[in-house]
């Protein structure tokens, strides 16, 4: 799997094609301005950034 595919989806779709490529294990952290840092992660949140190296895989997401 290319993983840089991932990046710019939704993280709803994110998390489909990873349960699709057998990842069921991910870390979602969520990226945003100092006045917005406690933004609750929601399935609308955009990939900015992939960890396929790190353990577990980790996605880096912010607000559309």
């Amino acid at each position: 799997m290319d993983e840089m595919f991932l990046i710019g989806m939704t993280l709803k779709d994110a998390k489909e094609v990873l349960k699709n490529n057998g990842i069921n294990e991910y870390r979602v952290v969520v990226t945003a301005p100092p006045r917005r840092r406690n933004a609750v992660v929601n399935d609308n949140f955009r990939v900015l950034m992939v960890y396929p190296e790190y353990s577990p895989f980790t996605l880096i997401v912010s607000e559309a």
